[in-house]
C-alpha cells in the first residue's frame, strides 16, 4: 500500500508504507508490535536459576501498538510509527 505525498527526509524520494514481520516456521509471520517499558522475562526463576531459556518476554496485550513502517524507494531509509 503506497501513501501518496510521503517523501523521504533523507533523499526526497517516495516512501512506501508496509510493516515488519517476524518470520516463524512454515513461512508464516507475525506483525511486530511496540510495547512500552523494558522487556521482562516471562519465565522467572527457580531456586535462583533463570528458567526463561526461550527468550520470550512478558507483555500486556492492552499496551501493544502495531507498527507501520515506511521504506524509501530511493535510499531504503526506514521510518516507523506505532499506532
Amino acid at each position: 500500500m503506497i501513501r501518496l505525498g510521503r517523501e523521504c527526509p533523507k533523499c526526497g524520494a517516495r516512501m512506501e508504507s508496509g510493516f515488519l514481520v517476524e518470520q516463524t516456521a512454515h513461512d508464516e509471520g507475525v506483525q511486530v508490535c511496540w510495547h512500552p517499558g523494558d522487556p521482562r522475562p516471562s519465565g522467572g526463576n527457580f531456586l535462583g536459576i533463570d528458567i526463561n531459556s526461550s527468550g520470550k518476554v512478558g507483555v500486556d496485550p492492552e499496551s501493544l501498538k502495531k507498527v507501520t513502517q515506511y521504506c524509501c524507494e530511493g535510499c531504503g531509509f526506514l521510518e516507523a510509527y506505532a499506532h
